[in-house]
């Protein structure tokens, strides 16, 4: 049975997993970057979107957990796609890497950043990986960001294979995943030369009732064309 965790409460003895989860935290929209499209017309338009993401306990699953709910910044827009990751480091290797697990029943669990109780259904057993999309991080020490990347056997349940890649910063994920049909031909996502959607942080808890405004939010600006 699953509960929000305080950050505070995350195991730092792995930093890395640590830091990234850390990062990950928190309420994030990419309004600004879309005010920023819209005020220069851009050829290609990022999509209004927000990301809530909180550390849960879930008893069984290694390392640190996340439950993220992701949708359209619309009033009354459910989301559209309901994940846990698993941010662990590899024994093996000491690479660290986040699991993508989908909620079978994820219609009893959306909400919970309003309604936290909504949480305790959900356990280990009804996760399921969605295998290939693991995606591995690296720290970049001059630019202080981690840099994420996905193999290339991430394919989705319609048979899109899927290419994400991510900065993180402190302040901003810039993130952005291209789909491929069978053919090679890109079918989803920012077109090459432009950037991936840029989740500016709004908040280090995404949990309704302690919504605390960042004292300054970052410029996603300057994040728009790394990837």
């Amino acid at each position: 049975m699953a509960k929000f965790l305080s950050p505070l409460l995350l195991d730092k003895s792995d930093l890395h997993a640590y830091e990234i989860a850390s990062r990950l935290t928190g309420l994030f929209t990419t309004l600004e970057q879309v005010k920023q499209d819209i005020v220069c017309s851009a050829s290609y338009q990022h999509a209004a979107v927000y990301q809530r993401i909180a550390p849960i306990e879930l008893p069984g699953l290694a390392g640190i957990a996340l439950y993220i709910e992701q949708g359209v910044f619309m009033p009354d827009s459910p989301p559209y796609r309901v994940r846990v990751y698993q941010i662990a480091s590899l024994a093996s290797t000491g690479e660290v890497v986040s699991r993508i697990f989908k909620i079978k029943n994820e219609q009893a669990v959306v909400g919970a950043f309003v309604d936290p109780t909504k949480l305790a259904v959900l356990s280990l057993e009804e996760l399921d990986e969605q295998c290939g999309c693991q995606m591995s991080w690296k720290y970049q020490d001059a630019e202080d960001l981690y840099i994420g990347v996905t193999g290339a056997g991430c394919i989705t349940a319609k048979g899109t294979r899927l290419e994400a890649e991510a900065r993180l910063s402190k302040s901003v994920l810039l993130q952005k995943d291209v789909g491929f049909d069978a053919d090679g031909v890109q079918v989803m996502g920012p077109p090459d030369g432009v950037g991936g959607h840029a989740f500016a942080k709004l908040s280090q808890s995404a949990i309704a009732t302690q919504i605390v405004p960042l004292p300054s939010a970052a410029a996603a600006s300057d994040f728009y064309l790394d990837i």
